[in-house]
């Protein structure tokens, strides 16, 4: 007579990730002493029997994690018949939990990407990230949303945190600021390092170069998605220096030493100190200088020993 082959196999409880506990109606039939139950990791594909006694419940510890197992449970009388297999059961193990920390989410352009690193726990999962929902390390300046996930068989767990990639500080050098008036714009000439940076001026405020003579506070500011800096100074506009020309005075050597005085007004005058530094003390000789004046009324007269001395001018 075949053994009671109703039997129905249940899954009873799961006290851990990688233990469970599988039930069974028990058999009516006093012949059956024992009950075998199957596992495999394929359906219908059997490669684990424990005979558990006669007991309608077992406990199947150190599960893998990430691996779905199949089961089946049948009787067995004291001759070693058994009935056929219970329905088959199937039992995925959960994933074990793991920890993600993420690391460097401060960094400055660098014209490289910025790289994100991460620790896990346990030590050494390999994760991947996604930064903006691409898998390439962002390179220019800004921020990103990085997902870090972890890649394994037995452990699963991410971490969503924002990376910041600050804009690196550039150098703004200003020259040539004192410059004549010449009716035209004008405005300073502007070095970057790095080289060939975008940069906004400002002249007290505007954006326009001035053109009027006069003083201006000038503001100089890095424009570049990657880059950041600002340098401050005074521009001037200013008179041009009116032309000038020479004449040449002499007078005779008889009168040396000479002093040579210049006025633009008859009241005020002033030593000219473009004399020559040796003179000849021959009376018969001339002694000549040139000076430089500018457009205008100018006066000179010399003076030897307080005396008046006779000049010429050309």
């Amino acid at each position: 007579m075949p053994l009671y082959a109703g039997l129905s196999l249940l899954l009873l409880q799961q006290a851990l990730a990688s233990t469970v506990t599988l039930a069974w109606n028990p058999s009516p039939d006093p012949q059956v002493t024992n009950y075998n139950l199957y596992c495999g990791v394929a359906s219908g594909v059997y490669t684990n029997q424990v005979a558990v006694g006669n007991t309608s419940s077992y406990q199947f510890t150190g599960l893998v994690p990430g691996v779905t197992y199949y089961f089946a449970v049948n009787a067995e009388d004291s001759n070693g018949l058994e009935s056929p297999n219970s329905n088959e059961i199937n039992y995925f193990v959960p994933l074990l939990p793991c920890n993600i920390t993420l690391c460097n989410l401060n960094q400055v352009y660098s014209g490289q990407p910025a790289v994100v690193t991460s620790s896990t726990a346990p030590t050494n999962l390999p994760v991947t990230f996604s930064y903006n929902g691409s898998p390439s390390a962002p390179t220019n300046a800004g921020t990103y949303t990085v997902i870090a996930t972890v890649v394994s068989a037995t452990y699963t767990g991410a971490a969503t945190n924002t990376l910041i990639v600050a804009q690196a500080t550039a150098t703004v050098q200003l020259s040539k600021l004192v410059q004549t008036w010449s009716g035209n714009t004008c405005q300073p000439s502007v070095v970057t390092v790095p080289a060939g940076l975008n940069v906004n001026i400002s002249y007290d405020g505007s954006n326009q170069p001035p053109t009027d003579i006069g003083y201006y506070a000038v503001v100089a500011s890095i424009n570049d998605p990657n880059y950041t800096g600002t340098v401050s100074a005074t521009f001037s506009i200013e008179t041009a220096a009116p032309s000038s020309k020479l004449v040449t005075i002499s007078w005779s050597a008889a009168f040396s030493p000479v002093t040579l005085l210049e006025s633009t007004n008859l009241a005020d005058w002033v030593t000219n100190t473009d004399l020559p530094d040796t003179a000849s003390t021959n009376p018969s000789d001339t002694i000549t200088t040139p000076v430089a004046i500018q457009d205008g009324n100018h006066f000179f007269r010399a003076v030897a020993n307080g005396a008046g001395v006779p000049i010429r001018i050309n």
